[in-house]
């Protein structure tokens, strides 16, 4: 199979920090090679561009994980992050933020 992928060139964000992102989908995902299970967030940009963030599923997360910080402003009812508008303040590991867009 040909995949129709275009790497990013260094230092080239792929996520755009203060853009907004439309929440089109959530689904639950279980990786192959360990076995880990996740939530796939598919976003859609401004310009239609998606997007996809994985987000590993553990106990208890930090407030600013990839996890947490989804949580910390959507709640744990994945069903209702569908059609919200958000943006990526901070995406540094360990200092993740994001809010809700206009």
């Amino acid at each position: 199979m040909k995949l129709n992928v275009r790497l990013a060139m260094e230092g080239e964000e792929v996520l755009k920090l203060g853009q907004a992102y439309k929440i089109k989908d959530t689904e639950e995902f279980t990786s192959e090679l360990k076995g880990y299970k996740g939530i796939r967030v598919i976003l859609e940009a401004e310009d239609g561009k998606l997007l996809a963030i994985p987000l590993w599923l553990r106990e208890q997360v930090g407030r600013k994980s990839k996890l947490g910080a989804f949580l910390a402003l959507l709640g744990d009812n994945t069903a209702k992050w569908k059609g919200k508008k958000i943006q990526f303040v901070s995406w540094e590991q360990g200092k993740r933020i994001i809010k809700e867009a206009e």
